[in-house]
């Protein structure tokens, strides 16, 4: 079971209040085709308790098009965000899956120094 934060499940009820299971944004989406085919029943799990699916909601790239399509333009990718954040959160600031322990070696080397470079523009 998991339970997240006030914040976090208004955002949740508001999509399970919202959503018109059109299934447009599932039609178009990897992720929500397989893990969220009806994202009103898939947020109504997590707000009645139901255990969440770390690799579910660490899948969604952000891409936003599930909010574009959706005739109600709901914030799916915002709702898998925060979850995110809480499940990091509530694990000590480490990712809830081993394999997102490269994601974090990841963005450490892509800002250190020694891989970025910064030209100086040319003087007149």
């Amino acid at each position: 079971m998991t339970t997240f934060a006030k914040t976090t499940q208004a955002l949740l009820g508001e999509i399970v209040k919202k959503c018109t299971v059109c299934q447009r944004c599932a039609r178009d989406c990897l992720v929500l085709a397989t893990y969220a085919p009806r994202p009103k029943d898939f947020f109504d799990a997590i707000l009645h308790g139901e255990k969440v699916d770390p690799i579910a909601v660490f899948s969604c790239s952000q891409c936003r098009h599930c909010t574009l399509i959706c005739p109600l333009a709901l914030a799916i990718p915002e709702a898998f965000l925060v979850m995110r954040r809480e499940l990091v959160e509530k694990n000590n600031g480490q990712p809830p899956l081993r394999q997102l322990g490269s994601v974090k070696v990841h963005q450490y080397l892509s800002c250190h120094p020694l891989f970025t470079v910064v030209q100086k523009g040319v003087k007149k």
